[in-house]
C-alpha cells in the first residue's frame, strides 16, 4: 500500500503519515461536518412519517417505534405517574390489606438424603455381582436392600 504524505484535498503535508490517513485536520473536520449534514438530511428523507397515536400531528422517524409526539408524550409521562403515585404499595392489596406473598424457590425443603452410603452400596453391587449404577437403582426401585 501507498503510504499518503500529503492532504488529498489541500495538499498540506500530514502530521503522521500512514496508509489510512488521507486528509489533514481542517479538511477532515470540513469533511466530517459535510458527511454530518448529509446524514442528517438523509435521515430527515426517508424516515418514515406516521400519526401520534393520541393527537394524529405526523411524527417524523427516529426512533420508528415512537408513539406520541412531544407534547403528548409529556402528558402521557405525567397521567402515568399520578396513575402509579396513587397505586398501592407493593403487597398490598387496593384496599390496604397485607397480602400473603407466595413462598421464595430458596425457601423449598431440600431433598431428603439418601438412606444408603456409596460404600454399602458398592459392597450389595460387588456382592450380586453388578455395577454401581445397576445397584443403585434397583435399591431405589425398592427390589433390593443393602
Amino acid at each position: 500500500m501507498k503510504i499518503i504524505t500529503n492532504c488529498v484535498i489541500c495538499g498540506a503535508p500530514l502530521d503522521n503519515p500512514t496508509t489510512y490517513k488521507h486528509y489533514c485536520p481542517d479538511c477532515l473536520s470540513d469533511l466530517t461536518s459535510e458527511w454530518m449534514r448529509h446524514a442528517a438530511e438523509r435521515l430527515k428523507r426517508d424516515s418514515p412519517k406516521k400519526p401520534c397515536v393520541r393527537c394524529g400531528t405526523m411524527i417524523e422517524g427516529y426512533p420508528p417505534n415512537k408513539r406520541y409526539c412531544a407534547e403528548c408524550a409529556i402528558e402521557v409521562h405525567r397521567k402515568k405517574n399520578r396513575i402509579q403515585k396513587n397505586a398501592p404499595e407493593k403487597g398490598k392489596s387496593p384496599s390496604g390489606n397485607l397480602v400473603k406473598k407466595k413462598p421464595y424457590e430458596r425457601h423449598r425443603k431440600k431433598p431428603a438424603s439418601p438412606a444408603f452410603s456409596i460404600n454399602q452400596v458398592q459392597a450389595k453391587a460387588d456382592q450380586l455381582g453388578i455395577s454401581y449404577g445397576q445397584c443403585a437403582l434397583l435399591i431405589q426401585q425398592g427390589k433390593v436392600k443393602p
